[in-house]
């Protein structure tokens, strides 16, 4: 799978280990930008969910950082589902300070990736504590990535089942 997304995608928001990076770096094809990603962070230290441990992100983010084919862009992460809007904030809050953290170590870290539709207003909210006069912007990047996370996923489902019936095909231009 590594392959086809290195090949024909521009982002990759669930980047988690080291080892995926490294294939996705190696994969990308020399012509191409390098392949934007975030670092997938579990914060709520869910045994179901994937995602680097917040104590093991600052190795894996200066590694990740310093491979050619990649661009590290900034983290993501989609915490336990709850109702109680002070656990979501909590876990918002969490990733920006690791966030906060690596680009104190001089990552140059642009992108913050929160959450699901079913804690939009926390993300909201927490980035409005933050920097509340990106509150407006922040907003439509919210649903902008919910809108391109929906097109991402079907146009990898078509290529994917493109790859798989075509595999000597070159990829297809941009």
């Amino acid at each position: 799978k590594t392959r086809v997304v290195a090949e024909h995608f521009d982002w990759v928001h669930s980047v988690d280990r080291l080892k995926i990076a490294q294939r996705l770096s190696d994969q990308r094809p020399k012509g191409l930008a390098p392949l934007n990603v975030c670092l997938q962070v579990n914060v709520s230290g869910e045994a179901t969910k994937s995602g680097a441990a917040p104590g093991e992100l600052l190795d894996l983010a200066q590694a990740v950082a310093a491979l050619p084919g990649l661009r590290l862009r900034g983290l993501m992460s989609i915490p336990e589902p709850t109702e109680d809007p002070a656990a979501q904030r909590a876990a918002h809050r969490t990733l920006r300070t690791l966030w906060e953290q690596l680009r104190a170590a001089g990552l140059a870290l642009d992108t913050l990736s929160m959450g699901m539709s079913a804690d939009l207003e926390a993300a909201v909210q927490r980035q409005k504590g933050e920097a509340g006069r990106r509150e407006d912007a922040f907003k439509k990047s919210v649903e902008s990535h919910k809108v391109h996370q929906d097109v991402l996923s079907k146009k990898f489902d078509e290529m994917l089942k493109l790859a798989k019936e075509n595999p000597d095909a070159p990829p297809p231009r941009r």
